[in-house]
């Protein structure tokens, strides 16, 4: 640990229960379970009420992680009833799985299998489990578990995206995407496995090794393949036979997903994997920084090709969120110092570029000069899922450093 730490625990924990929770919980919620995802920058709900797979699970992590941070029952409720519209209304009870959308109704908008939409589910029904003890989310969760597995899994080992209501592949390429969200899911899952004192979560330890078994296996497929990769970044799309797609076909890499691999890697040692995989999350977040940062302005880039070219110079607010969260957990894990600059650079620029003073919340996105691009405070993605998990790293780390 570093002697005195850099980092401003406190203003994380008072971002996030004053700045950030009391607006999804007033205006996202509904006594029936539906969470709205869509909100403009008053936080007024825009579009059409549609909630994915994605939005009604990164919600429950959001409002899991409220409660655990503020003890207000009222979260535990809100976590319990957004728990069951989504086995109620997203469940396919005909083949299986969740369909991807549903209206403020429950009706059925898109009946669409996506497997980055289950890995949410996985974690969201984890978190509820969690939050409210209820046997009946984590059954839920472990079914989650065996459809990803069993009804996504392609021969090479990799995860299909997308596929029709019945199981068809609808995907003509691979993506890293989906495979490092069910990584997270399954960290979770594990976690709450291998947890002492509870007599039900015992009897499944079948079940806890097969789950670390698949923790390494997504990791050994992605970074130590049968043939080396050529660079130190993770590419973000492939062929079906899992080589990078050119540029010239839209092959490129993310620079806030290295980051998040960085972070999840460590996390995944944590829970046993190898040690060797501490050396792959140092290049991944050597490649975000070297190649991704904008040092002179203190910013993440989102997206680059193979000879680090810039795809896209808007400034988005997730990979900015990854970026904090990563540096301040190598910073206070592993000592290092070094990257306290960069940490304290993009922190500022956080605060004084993306932060509305007006009506609170992160801007969606920014122009290369700084000024909001998209002003709206929520969509079916931007849940501030991110910047939960960012919120809670620094909870967690405060509560490490000065035990």
């Amino acid at each position: 640990m570093v002697e005195q730490n850099p980092i401003p625990f406190t203003w994380f924990q008072n971002h996030f229960i004053n700045d950030l929770l009391p607006y999804w919980q007033k205006s996202a919620t509904d006594p029936n379970g539906f969470f709205y995802p869509n909100f403009d920058r008053k936080w007024q709900r825009i579009g059409n009420p549609v909630a994915t797979l994605v939005s009604q699970s990164r919600l429950l992590y959001v409002f899991s992680n409220g409660f655990f941070v503020t003890g207000d029952k009222s979260l535990r409720n809100i976590v319990d009833s957004g728990a069951r519209f989504l086995l109620n209304h997203f469940l396919d009870e005909d083949f299986g799985g969740f369909v991807w959308a549903c209206n403020e109704k429950g009706e059925v908008t898109d009946y669409t299998k996506d497997a980055y939409g289950h890995a949410f589910v996985l974690l969201g029904l984890s978190m509820a489990f969690r939050t409210t003890g209820k046997i009946i989310f984590l059954k839920a969760a472990v079914k989650t578990y065996e459809v990803i597995c069993a009804r996504f899994r392609d021969p090479n080992g990799s995860l299909i995206w997308k596929k029709t209501r019945d199981w068809k592949e609808l995907e003509k390429s691979r993506s890293q995407n989906p495979m490092m969200h069910a990584f997270e899911a399954f960290l979770v899952l594990n976690e709450i496995l291998t947890s002492g004192g509870n007599s039900v979560i015992k009897k499944w330890n079948i079940l806890a090794k097969k789950v670390k078994k698949d923790i390494l296996e997504i990791a050994g497929f992605l970074f130590f393949p049968a043939g080396t990769r050529k660079h130190p970044w993770l590419d973000e799309l492939y062929t079906k036979g899992w080589q990078p797609l050119p540029a010239s076909k839209g092959g490129h890499w993310s620079v806030g997903h290295q980051f998040e691999w960085a972070y999840l890697l460590s996390m995944a040692v944590n829970q046993g994997l190898p040690e060797k995989y501490l050396r792959v999350a140092d290049d991944c977040l050597e490649s975000a920084l070297s190649h991704g940062f904008n040092v002179e302005k203190g910013y993440i880039y989102s997206c680059l090709d193979d000879k680090g070219m810039i795809l896209d110079k808007s400034i988005s607010w997730w990979e900015q969120s990854e970026g904090l969260r990563t540096l301040m957990h190598f910073i206070v894990c592993y000592d290092r110092t070094d990257l306290i600059k960069p940490y304290h650079s993009l922190f500022s620029f956080v605060k004084n570029s993306f932060l509305d003073p007006v009506y609170g919340g992160w801007f969606t996105s920014l122009q290369p000069d700084g000024t909001p691009l998209q002003k709206d405070k929520g969509s079916s993605w931007k849940l501030d899922y991110h910047q939960t998990g960012l919120c809670l790293e620094a909870i967690r780390l405060s509560k490490e450093t000065f035990l």
